[in-house]
């Protein structure tokens, strides 16, 4: 080809090169201002007024680039509306949100009060001295006191009601261990009348006969009693849980052998 055309077509290359690169530079200025527009916006809304002025400021110096540019006119153009369309078509951001850490209130309590007012009228009564009183233990030799070492008896008055079967199932004997250690025991038994029950014996074997007899001295020695009533003093005591020297009263109930 002649060389004139050659050099024809390097030139217009070169200057369609140029203008690619001034398109380039034109949307990365385009972008960036783009990014610069979302982050100064964002600013604006936090009330940061100067960020405003330095995105308008980027847009206009990016625009009097496009229009002093050796581009066409409609290139500028196109160029100018869609940087329009792009920052017209940028979502608004939402405000940033600052919290306020307020510090914890300081409580008051107060105590309610009553508009009630409660008058006590009763008479103070003085204080009351109680005197204590003995909780007197039942004698050893009262009717219905277990008695005796290793079989156990008791002395028992009948009362309204009772006979010797139901006195036997109370005290889980029998009837003939009753009967068995009664001295002239009369059958049927009548109210009043003083009996010996064996206690938790259901057979006869190893009973003794016993009369029951109520003291009617005012103090005596076990010895002595046993002499007066002219039975053996050895089982006397050992039946009746005393020791040598022990006294008895009046009105103390005793089994005595027989």
């Amino acid at each position: 080809m002649p060389p004139d055309l050659i050099y024809s077509e390097k030139a217009g290359s070169m200057r369609i090169g140029r203008r690619l690169l001034w398109a380039g530079l034109i949307l990365a200025g385009i972008a960036a201002a783009t990014l610069l527009f979302f982050m100064f916006e964002n600013a604006e809304q936090s009330g940061n007024s100067p960020s405003n002025l330095i995105s308008i400021n980027s847009i206009q110096t990016l625009t009097a680039i496009a229009n002093s540019s050796s581009l066409p006119t409609s290139t500028a153009a196109l160029t100018a509306t869609d940087s329009i369309n792009i920052i017209s078509n940028t979502e608004t951001a939402f405000p940033a949100i600052t919290a306020t850490v307020s510090p914890f209130p300081t409580l008051t309590l107060t105590s309610p009060t009553s508009n009630v007012t409660q008058t006590n009228t009763a008479p103070v009564s003085p204080s009351l001295t109680a005197s204590p009183t003995s909780m007197q233990t039942p004698s050893p030799h009262s009717l219905d006191v277990p008695v005796g070492r290793g079989q156990l008896f008791i002395i028992h008055k009948v009362i309204n009601g009772e006979n010797l079967s139901t006195l036997a199932d109370t005290h889980s004997t029998s009837l003939e261990a009753i009967m068995a250690v009664n001295y002239q025991l009369n059958v049927p038994i009548k109210i009043d009348a003083v009996i010996i029950i064996p206690l938790q014996k259901k057979d006869t074997q190893g009973l003794s006969i016993f009369e029951p007899y109520q003291v009617t001295a005012t103090q005596i020695t076990a010895e002595a009693l046993a002499n007066e009533l002219d039975t053996d003093s050895l089982l006397f005591k050992y039946v009746n849980d005393l020791k040598d020297g022990d006294l008895l009263h009046q009105g103390d109930w005793i089994l005595v052998p027989r």
